[in-house]
């Protein structure tokens, strides 16, 4: 949290005298659940397990830090003419008190989905405005092109709608009515059934997809759902559950193929193809697997307990810039593995490499103050080329694959550098 606040306070300082668009991806109060003695010993004894204890412990981090932010746009002389927007991904990654919402993060209910949005605009927004009608993440971007008077020129709709009529307008008599969608689709998986997990929200109603059942709750007298009132108004159910069935049939008309990576950004020294952004076959857990043994691949994983050389990763990549790219592997190699090789194959080249030296240190420790799984290690991961490939510009794969298994295993892989050199 420090770190990024800094790095944020050195862009604004930079481009103080020009527009500029500053993000500040926050990644607290979360698991890791490390944080600093100062913080940490403010909640001692109030009755708090470890995970809530720094959770709360973080977010006095995150408020000291939003502070930081704040007193240098005072300093610059930029608080009139800057737009803050202060808001979260989701609801808690662990059980604890969420406003006495139902569920947590991953839930399609109230509590896994949501969240606060604060906008600070002196002069634009009178303080202490609340806006009362549903709203979500979509609404960001064309609310901040009008703020800004910068029109879209983009030839797709977008699917928000401006809250600028409600932030700078009390009376919101004149507001649609709105129905908002949310789901719970994994990276890897395609829907086994007609519909996956869900759910449709307006104003007053919360109707909910999960396990192949509908349910539906009355959020204006029954925040924390639960009471489930389906049966008592089974038009409403019938209505928003056949409005979510349109909405993903709308959404989901480009199918299901996974995202491409960006490769060769021209700001990039290097693009990174991490191993959790990887597509494991025959699946996770057979002949090879994400450390943590998470199904779809943790953020921090990598690839371990590879056993079958005929199992593969493969990253779906977009080639931005043309040209030709060197190949670095991130890895580690037991000791009775040595002798192992691997292979890397893209756009029709193939790159081998043969690990002839051990390198094989321990997990770095796990700092937190709670125990925690394979997510949260690291390794100090040795660096291997390939060799180079010539990329075109578009859409492509590159699959590692085993060629000799000389041990138990074949490697711990990290992921794949590439590095545009022509």
């Amino acid at each position: 949290t420090d770190v990024l606040t800094d790095r944020a306070i050195d862009f604004i300082r930079q481009n103080k005298d020009q527009p500029f668009f500053c993000y500040v991806p926050y990644n607290a109060p979360h698991s890791p659940w490390i944080v600093p003695e100062k913080y940490w010993d403010k909640y001692a004894d109030k009755g708090l397990d470890d995970k809530a204890r720094c959770a709360y412990a973080m977010v006095d981090c995150v408020d000291e830090n939003l502070g930081r932010l704040m007193q240098t746009l005072d300093d610059l002389k930029l608080t009139d003419n800057t737009i803050v927007l202060f808001l979260t991904d989701n609801g808690p990654n662990s059980d604890r008190y969420n406003g006495n919402m139902r569920g947590r993060k991953g839930s399609i209910h109230e509590g896994g989905i949501r969240v606060p949005l604060f906008v600070r605009y002196p002069g634009k927004i009178e303080a202490g405005t609340v806006v009362k009608p549903i709203a979500a993440h979509i609404d960001i971007l064309p609310t901040l092109l009008e703020l800004c008077s910068v029109e879209n020129t983009s030839d797709q709709p977008l699917d928000g709608t401006s809250l600028v009529p409600l932030l700078t307008n009390k009376s919101h008599k004149d507001w649609p009515q709105r129905t908002l969608f949310s789901d719970r689709l994994f990276r890897n998986s395609i829907p086994d059934a007609e519909l996956p997990h869900g759910s449709v929200r307006t104003d007053r109603w919360r109707a909910a997809y999960e396990r192949g059942k509908w349910s539906l709750y009355d959020m204006q007298v029954d925040p924390s759902q639960k009471q489930n009132v389906a049966k008592a108004h089974p038009a409403v159910m019938n209505e928003l559950s056949a409005a979510y069935k349109d909405w993903f049939q709308d959404v989901s008309q480009a199918g299901f193929e996974p995202i491409p990576i960006p490769v060769g950004h021209p700001r990039e020294k290097f693009t990174s193809l991490p191993a959790n952004e990887s597509f494991l076959s025959p699946e996770a857990g057979q002949g090879i697997n994400y450390s943590g043994k998470g199904h779809n691949g943790y953020a921090n994983s990598w690839i371990e307990d590879w056993t079958d050389p005929q199992a593969s990763a493969v990253w779906h990549l977009d080639v931005l810039q043309p040209g030709t790219y060197e190949v670095t592997l991130k890895y580690t190699c037991r000791a009775e593995d040595i002798g192992c090789e691997v292979q890397a194959q893209i756009n029709g080249q193939t790159l081998n490499a043969t690990i002839s030296e051990p390198h094989d240190p321990p997990k770095i420790g796990n700092q937190d103050r709670v125990e925690q799984s394979d997510n949260y290690m690291s390794k100090d991961w040795a660096k291997i080329k390939l060799g180079s490939v010539t990329l075109k510009q578009g859409t492509c794969e590159l699959t590692l694959t085993g060629v000799k298994k000389t041990g138990s295993e074949l490697l711990d892989v990290k992921g794949f550098e590439l590095k545009r050199v022509q």
